[in-house]
This record gives C-alpha cells, sequence and structure tokens, in this order.
C-alpha cells in the first residue's frame, strides 16, 4: 500500500469520525432544546455534517481504488516466483496464427464454411468424380 492510499485512508477516517462527533453533540444540543420546549420543532442535521460524512465517504473509496497493485501471477510448475502480466501474456499476430492452421490444412472457421447451408454441393461431387476417375 502506498503512502498516497494511506494518506487518503486517514484523511477519509478523520473526516467520518469528525463528522460522527459533530453528529452526537448536535443531537445533544437539539435534545436540551425539546426537554427546555417539548413545542419547538426539531431541526434536522446540518448541511456541513452530511458533507463531511459523504467527503469522508469519497476519500476512502479514492484511497481503495489507489491502494490496488498491479496484478501478478504465481507459477504453477517450476521455481516460484511472480510472473508479471507482460511476461505471461504473450502478443501474436493473426496472420501467423492462421498461417499455421493453412500449412496443417486446418480451417478455423470449419464450423461456419462447411455449414451444410455453405457448402457447394455440385462442386463437391465433381471434385469426388475427378477423385474417383484418377484413382481407377
Amino acid at each position: 500500500m502506498s503512502i498516497i492510499s494511506k494518506s487518503f485512508y486517514l484523511i477519509a477516517w478523520l473526516q467520518i469520525i469528525h463528522s460522527a462527533v459533530s453528529s452526537f453533540e448536535f443531537h445533544q444540543v437539539v435534545k436540551h432544546i425539546i426537554l427546555e420546549n417539548p413545542d419547538a420543532q426539531t431541526p434536522g442535521l446540518p448541511v456541513d455534517i452530511k458533507l463531511e460524512a459523504i467527503c469522508g465517504l469519497i476519500f476512502f473509496i479514492v484511497g481503495k481504488f489507489v491502494s490496488y497493485s498491479k496484478i501478478t501471477h504465481l507459477t504453477i510448475r517450476g521455481e516460484e516466483r511472480i510472473i508479471e502480466a507482460n511476461q505471461y501474456l504473450k502478443l501474436i499476430a493473426l496472420n501467423k496464427a492462421s498461417n499455421t492452421d493453412v500449412l496443417t490444412n486446418s480451417d478455423p472457421y470449419g464450423e461456419i464454411n462447411y455449414h451444410p447451408a455453405f457448402v457447394d454441393i455440385h462442386y463437391k461431387r465433381k471434385a469426388y468424380k475427378e477423385y474417383i476417375n484418377r484413382k481407377a
């Protein structure tokens, strides 16, 4: 956790504690006013106490997001060491992956290309007849 996130946490907790103490004091004053005059209108919580609590919550959330570090993964096999993101996600080019599929005569889109609605049955019959004629 960095010093920035710790400072955000400190500011957040100070604001939340101060708003809680201020709210307690305000309710004590209101209680005394009501005891002296039961017909008096009870005022609501002041806006500055509400804003202080909300700002404390916002500082806490920002501090939590700042405290996150880069995700690292541990290896399953081999030596125990931390692997950074740029070490286990290798960049590949689609054309290299496609070249491998072409060289091995494997179509990565075979389930789409060889769907019965997309197959030219006349071409397939002609190719099969040529194959049989060459074999015979």
